[in-house]
């Protein structure tokens, strides 16, 4: 069980995901965010589905692909995708049913010279993705919430509250989608960004939360008899999103930047 989502941004591709790992005997936590890097250039890879087998298709990835020009590396990797699902599930003795071992990736790729692009896995295909996509067990809530929010051209730290609020969402609904957000994005300048350990993502779930509260509030009392009730919410809702509003321009200006011990919390 996990989520994780890719998004394209103005300055190149933000990848995010949750850091539960389940094998078949435990659960804990870990990075599902892995470096893809060699001679034809640098990337990210995010994987949703059976965690040893995904995580060992990337790392191969990354030990052939070292020598790799950058013109070849999409159909290199489309072939060693290739290879590695023909010899891990579609050999397995369980290949069609519920039981066998599977996986999807999304992919920042940014070869010598380029912008940064994402790509999706489908078995043993590869297709580059404009917008966003996600993929695990909390894709499919996580694109519903996505759809109507995510706009062309944003910038890195717009898409980066996007993708908090939305994995904020899906840990909170699917089972099995819990631990630390967990946010990378690989810039067309050549460098990268870790939002690990950094307020915004951290800030931007307690927002969310208290938004949630809020609108469920304003909703129930739309279904309640008692008129006097529904005006108060009608009242209390736009003064509740505007003290959001003043809170979240007051953590960025005394620095969103800074540890999650620091977030400043909404009254």
């Amino acid at each position: 069980m996990t989520i994780a989502a890719g998004f394209v941004h103005k300055d190149g591709v933000l990848l995010s995901s949750e850091s539960r790992v389940e094998s078949d005997s435990s659960k804990e936590l870990g990075w599902k965010i892995l470096p893809l890097n060699g001679d034809w250039g640098d990337g990210l890879v995010a994987y949703a589905g059976t965690v040893d087998v995904a995580v060992s298709a990337i790392q191969k990835f990354d030990r052939k692909l070292k020598r790799t020009k950058p013109e070849n590396i999409l159909e290199e990797l489309e072939q060693a995708l290739e290879k590695e699902w023909k010899r891990k599930v579609f050999a397995h003795p369980l290949y069609g049913e519920d039981d066998c071992p599977d996986y999807q990736l999304l992919l920042a790729i940014r070869p010598q010279g380029e912008i940064s692009r994402l790509y999706v896995t489908s078995e043993t295909t590869i297709h580059e993705v404009n917008g966003f996509r996600c993929i695990g067990s909390g894709a499919d809530l996580a694109t519903h919430l996505l759809g109507p929010t995510m706009l062309g051209n944003m910038d890195e730290e717009r898409v980066a509250c996007l993708a908090a609020y939305v994995l904020a969402e899906v840990k909170r609904s699917v089972p099995g989608c819990d631990g630390l957000s967990i946010f990378r994005s690989l810039r067309n300048d050549g460098t990268e960004k870790d939002y690990f350990g950094q307020a915004l993502p951290k800030f931007v779930e307690i927002i969310a939360q208290e938004f949630d509260r809020d609108v469920g509030l304003l909703l129930m009392s739309t279904f309640c008899d008692d008129d006097k009730n529904f005006e108060w919410n009608v009242d209390v809702f736009p003064r509740r999103i505007r003290h959001l509003r003043a809170r979240w321009l007051e953590a960025r200006k005394t620095g969103i930047t800074t540890t999650i011990d620091e977030v400043p919390r909404p009254q």
